[in-house]
């Protein structure tokens, strides 16, 4: 796994890379630098889970 570059400045997060669906393929999103809106919320990156035998994407998001 490798280190992401320097951030572009304070405040923020970095959002690792991940396979996405596009209706026909998966393709891979490069990881890349998000501004925190807010000093108190926290990036929850994108995540596979499983539910009703079936595997979900959840998109990153903000959680305070």
């Amino acid at each position: 796994m490798r280190r992401p570059p320097p951030p572009p400045g304070h405040y923020y997060v970095w959002d690792p890379g991940h396979w996405k669906w596009d209706g026909r393929r998966y393709v891979w999103v490069p990881g890349h630098y998000i501004h925190n809106p807010h000093h108190y919320v926290k990036w929850i990156p994108g995540h596979w889970v499983e539910r009703h035998g079936g595997w979900y994407w959840v998109q990153g998001h903000w959680r305070s």
